[in-house]
């Protein structure tokens, strides 16, 4: 009976932590992929690298676009601790080169579920008997048996970890266009530089024509090539335009004004 307990306990814990089985490619969401002319992500041939995050995303991103690759999609689920090599092979469905995972205890799921065990239980019964009748008296021998069930009701506890577990999975991006990932200003800052035009330069890829032409991080853009741009779609929009020519950026750094011109090729730098 002890054996069957522990095969019982053995076969729940099994179905309690399969529930997130191959969680990341099964809660696998992809990103919004900008549309062409923008910077579109391509595919990695090799052999995809697990890296920690640093526990926040966002820095995670801007470090990665510094080297030159963009976010496609994320996994993000709870569950039991998932092994990584499932963020590596839904990194190398993806075509992606790295996958960024991170994890956080959230709790613990822990209970009792019944197991019942059923035991047989024979009783044998013999005897002799007699007849008696006009012919006189028969006697004889008699045997038999009956089977009754008895069952026994155990009940099995178990508990369970379960965590935050989130992949974000990169590619590198096509080597073209402005080179700068910009974000849109807070109200504080909008209200430091007394305007409602101006995008922030999140990162600057490296290589890029942003990078050779020394546009930094935290600078603020006013316009570009006499055009003002009020939120990311327009500057985007701007940079598109000045391929293949000169990109004239006007921006805000360490509380003036600063012009730079920035070439930008219509293919590949």
């Amino acid at each position: 009976m002890m054996c069957d307990i522990r095969r019982a306990a053995a076969l729940l814990l099994i179905l309690v932590t399969a529930g997130c089985k191959n969680g990341y490619e099964k809660f696998y969401q992809p990103f919004n992929v900008p549309p062409p002319p923008a910077v579109q992500p391509v595919d990695f041939n090799g052999e995809p690298r697990i890296v920690a995050s640093s526990g926040n995303l966002v820095d995670d991103t801007r470090r990665f676009y510094e080297d030159g690759y963009g976010p496609v999609g994320q996994s993000s689920f709870v569950g039991p601790v998932e092994n990584q090599a499932g963020a590596i092979a839904q990194a190398k469905k993806l075509g992606a080169a790295f996958a960024v995972v991170w994890s956080k205890y959230q709790s613990t799921a822990s209970g009792a579920v019944p197991f019942t065990t059923t035991t047989p239980q024979t009783t044998y019964t013999s005897g002799t008997m007699s007849a008696y009748g006009a012919g006189g008296t028969v006697n004889g021998n008699y045997s038999g048996t009956s089977t009754t069930y008895n069952s026994q009701t155990t009940m099995i506890p178990y508990s369970v970890d379960r965590y935050d577990q989130v992949a974000v999975y990169f590619k590198p991006l096509e080597r073209r266009g402005f080179g700068a990932s910009m974000g849109s200003l807070s109200p504080q800052q909008r209200q430091q530089i007394g305007t409602n035009k101006g995008v922030l330069v999140l990162a600057v890829r490296k290589g890029s024509p942003a990078f050779m032409a020394d546009i930094l991080p935290g600078d603020i853009v006013l316009s570009i090539n006499e055009q003002a741009v009020f939120d990311v779609p327009s500057s985007v929009a701007a940079t598109i335009a000045a391929r293949g020519g000169t990109a004239n950026v006007l921006l805000i750094r360490n509380g003036g004004q600063v012009t730079k011109a920035v070439p930008i090729p219509s293919g590949e730098w």
